[in-house]
C-alpha cells in the first residue's frame, strides 16, 4: 500500500510539472507544431525546470518551505483550470468508450513478443526505483546530503555544508529533489520522479524512431538495445544521482538542432525549435559541468543550419546570440556566483583545490594518444576489457556494427544529413570523453545517440524487407536474450533481490552499500555535531543523524610529526575517526591513490592515540571497522 501511496505522490508531482511546462510553452508559443508526445515530454521538462529553478529562488531567500512550494502548485492548478477540466472530460469519455480498450488491445497486434517484452523490462525498472535499498553512491556521498542540508536550513550557502570540491557545482537536480522529499517525507517519492526523467527520455526516442524509421520493427530493435544500456538504467535507478537529468536535457537540446539541422528550410518554427533547445541546454548546465558537451556539440549545430543556409554573417552571431539568451538566463546564476565565490566558473576544476576531485572524474583507462582513441569505444564501457560485464559486449558489437554500416552506406552514398549529424555527435562527445574523463555514466548521450543511429541505419540496409514473421520473432528472440541479459547482470541483480522480497530491508543496504551500517547507527545514536573522518567510503553520511558528519579531510602540508597531525586536527575540531583495515591495507599498497600517504599518516595517529569506541567484524569482507576517539 506505501508503494501506491509514493506513486500517487510522485505522479501528483509530475502532473503539476506537465501543467506548469505547458503554461509556459503556451506563453513562449513553442511546441504548437510537435507532435503529442513531443508536447507532453517538453512541457514535463521544462516543468521540472520551473519547479528547480523555484526552489532556487526560495532557497537563496532562506524560503525553501513547503508553504511557498504549495502556493506555487495552487497557482499552476488555477491558471491551469481550462486545461483540468479537458482532461477530467476526456478521462471520463475515455473509460466509457470501448474504443480506449480497443486501441490498447491493438497496439500488441503487431510486434506483440517485442511490445511485450519492452512492457515488461520498463515496468520492472519501474518497480525497482521503489525499492529503498537502490540508492546510488554519489547520491548518498553529497547530492543527497546536499539536498538535505537545504530542507534543514531552508536556504542555501556556498559551498553547501562547507564541502569545497562539491559544494560549488551546479545544484539543480539537488533542489528538486528537495522538493518532494520535504514535502512528502519520504525518500521513496523522489526516486520515481527520478525514474521518470528515464521515461521522458525513452519517450523522445520512440517520437524521433517513429519519424525517421519506416520499418516501426527496427524502431522496436532500437528501444530495446537503449533498455539494455546498464549505465543508463542505473542513471535512472540509482536514488540521488543527477546524470538522467544530464542527460535528458542535453539530449534533448541535442536532438532538436539535429532535426533542424538536416533542413534547409527556414520555417517561422525554427525559432520556437532554437528556444526549446536553449532552455533544454541550459537546464542541463544547471545540472553538471559535464553538460558542457552537449553544449559544444549544440553550438556546431546552430552555426551549421546558419552556414548552411547561407546566412549573413551578422544574421549568424545574432541567431547565436539569441540562442545563447535562455542558456544564460537558466544556467548562468551557477557559473557567475562562482567567479565572484573562488574567481573560476568551473570551480573545483582549474584549482588548487580541485586536484583530488579532478582526479577522481578524470579515471581514465587508457593513454590519450591517436591509436587509443580507436580502440577507446570498445574498451570504454568493459573498463578493464570488452568481456568483463555483458553491456559491454553489447556496446562493441552495437558500436561496431554502427562503423561497418555507416561505412557501408559512405561508400554507397547513400546517408542521409539527418544520418551524418548523428554520428558526428557521437564521435563528438566521445572525443570530449576521450580526452577529459573516463567515466562511464558520463556516456550515456552517446548510448542513446547510438541505438537512434543504429535503428535507422537497419531501417535503411533493410529498406525492401517487409518484415516478415520470421525476421519480426527473430527481433523478439534477440530483445528477450537482451532484456535476461539486463536483469542478470550484476549492476541489477541486487536490486532485483531486493524487489522480490529475497533479501531483507537491513540486508538490502548491506548489499548495496558493501559494508554495514552500525558505525554510522553507532554515530547517530551516541554522538551530536561531530566531525568523523571516514576515508574509506563516505556514502554512509546521508544516514548520519543529530548533525554528525563525514570528511575526507587530510592536511597535507602539516602531516609531517605527530605534534602537527594534533594541531592540524585541533584547529579543524576533529577528534573521530572511522577506520576499515581492508581498505586502510590497500591504501599501504597504493599509496599514492587518492592521497593515500597523507590519509595514512593521520589514521596511524589516531591508531597510536585513539580508544575504540565501537569494533565490527566484517566475516563477509574479512575486515574490522572501528570508531576511534583521540585521547585529548
Amino acid at each position: 500500500m506505501m508503494s501506491l501511496l509514493y506513486l500517487f505522490q510522485a505522479l501528483s508531482f509530475a502532473y503539476i510539472a506537465f501543467l506548469a511546462g505547458k503554461l509556459a510553452c503556451e506563453h513562449l508559443g513553442i511546441a504548437s507544431k510537435e507532435t503529442r508526445i513531443k508536447k507532453t515530454v517538453y512541457a514535463i521538462g521544462i516543468g521540472y525546470g520551473i519547479i528547480g529553478n523555484f526552489g532556487l529562488i526560495l532557497a537563496l531567500l532562506g524560503l525553501y518551505k513547503p508553504f511557498f512550494f504549495y502556493a506555487l502548485t495552487l497557482g499552476i492548478v488555477l491558471l491551469s483550470r481550462k486545461t483540468l477540466e479537458a482532461r477530467y472530460r476526456s478521462l471520463k469519455e475515455g473509460f466509457r468508450d470501448k474504443r480506449t480498450w480497443h486501441a490498447v488491445k491493438n497496439w500488441y497486434a503487431d510486434y506483440a513478443l517485442i511490445k511485450i517484452i519492452i512492457t515488461a523490462w520498463v515496468l520492472i525498472y519501474a518497480a525497482i526505483s521503489l525499492v529503498p535499498s537502490a540508492m546510488g553512491s554519489d547520491g548518498l556521498a553529497y547530492h543527497l546530503p546536499f539536498s538535505m542540508e537545504i530542507i534543514d536550513t531552508g536556504s542555501i550557502s556556498f559551498p553547501v555544508k562547507n564541502n569545497y570540491n562539491y559544494g560549488h557545482l551546479p545544484l539543480f537536480t539537488e533542489i528538486l529533489y528537495g522538493a518532494p522529499i520535504m514535502l512528502f517525507q519520504n525518500f521513496i517519492s523522489f526516486k520515481i520522479i527520478q525514474f521518470s526523467t528515464y521515461l521522458l527520455l525513452l519517450l523522445l526516442v520512440v517520437d524521433f524512431l517513429k519519424k525517421y524509421v519506416r520499418n516501426r520493427l527496427f524502431a522496436w530493435v532500437g528501444l530495446a538495445l537503449l533498455l539494455a544500456t546498464m549505465p543508463l538504467a542505473k542513471s535512472a535507478l540509482d536514488g540521488g544521482m543527477v546524470d538522467i537529468f544530464t542527460a535528458f536535457f542535453g539530449l534533448a537540446a541535442i536532438l532538436a538542432l539535429v532535426e533542424l539541422a538536416a533542413t534547409r528550410e527556414k520555417t517561422e518554427n525554427t525559432r520556437k525549435i532554437l528556444l526549446v533547445s536553449g532552455i533544454f541546454l541550459g537546464l542541463a548546465l544547471s545540472t553538471k559541468y559535464i553538460a558542457l558537451f552537449p553544449a559544444v556539440i549544440c553550438s556546431l549545430l546552430v552555426l551549421f543550419y546558419h552556414l548552411r543556409n547561407k546566412e549573413k554573417f551578422s544574421a549568424i552571431v545574432s541567431a547565436c546570440m539569441l540562442y545563447a539568451v535562455p542558456v544564460i538566463m537558466l544556467c548562468g546564476f551557477w557559473y557567475v556566483k562562482n567567479i565572484i565565490y573562488m574567481g573560476n566558473p568551473f570551480f573545483p576544476f582549474f584549482s588548487s583545490y580541485g586536484k583530488e576531485f579532478v582526479g577522481l572524474v578524470n579515471d581514465f583507462i587508457l593513454e590519450r594518444t591517436l591509436p587509443n582513441f580507436f580502440i577507446f569505444p570498445f574498451s570504454f564501457f568493459g573498463k578493464e576489457g570488452i568481456f568483463t560485464l555483458p553491456y559491454a559486449m553489447l556496446t562493441a558489437a552495437s558500436f561496431f556494427g554502427m562503423y561497418a554500416m555507416m561505412a557501408f552506406l559512405f561508400v554507397k552514398r547513400k546517408l542521409t544529413t539527418l544520418e551524418i549529424l548523428l554520428f558526428l555527435s557521437i564521435e563528438s562527445y566521445l572525443s570530449f570523453l576521450f580526452f577529459f574523463s573516463h567515466i562511464v555514466r558520463f556516456a550515456v548521450p552517446i548510448l542513446v545517440l547510438t541505438a537512434l543511429l543504429i535503428a535507422l541505419l537497419l531501417n535503411k540496409m533493410t529498406a525492401n524487407l517487409r518484415s516478415p514473421a520470421r525476421l519480426t520473432w527473430y527481433a523478439g528472440i534477440i530483445a528477450g536474450v537482451l532484456f535476461a541479459v539486463s536483469m542478470a547482470s550484476t549492476t541489477l541483480h541486487k536490486d532485483l533481490s531486493c524487489l522480490l522480497g529475497f533479501t531483507s530491508p537491513e540486508a538490502c543496504l548491506y548489499k548495496i552499500l558493501e559494508t554495514p551500517l552500525a558505525p554510522t547507527n553507532y554515530i547517530s545514536q551516541h554522538m551530536r555535531d561531530e566531525t568523523v573522518l571516514e576515508y574509506w567510503n563516505i556514502y554512509y553520511s546521508f544516514y548520519l543523524e543529530n548533525n554528525n558528519r563525514y570528511s575526507r579531510f587530510y592536511c597535507p602540508d602539516e602531516n609531517e610529526t605527530d605534534a602537527l597531525i594534533e594541531q592540524c586536527l585541533k584547529k579543524h575540531d576533529i577528534a573521530y575517526l572511522v577506520d576499515n583495515t581492508r581498505s586502510r591495507e590497500w591504501f599501504r599498497t597504493y599509496p599514492n591513490a587518492d592521497h593515500g600517504k597523507e590519509k595514512l599518516r593521520i589514521v596511524d595517529y589516531f591508531l597510536r592515540h585513539g580508544t575504540v569506541l565501537y569494533d565490527l567484524f566484517d566475516e563477509k569482507r574479512n575486515t574490522s571497522i572501528r570508531l576511534y576517539r583521540l585521547n585529548r
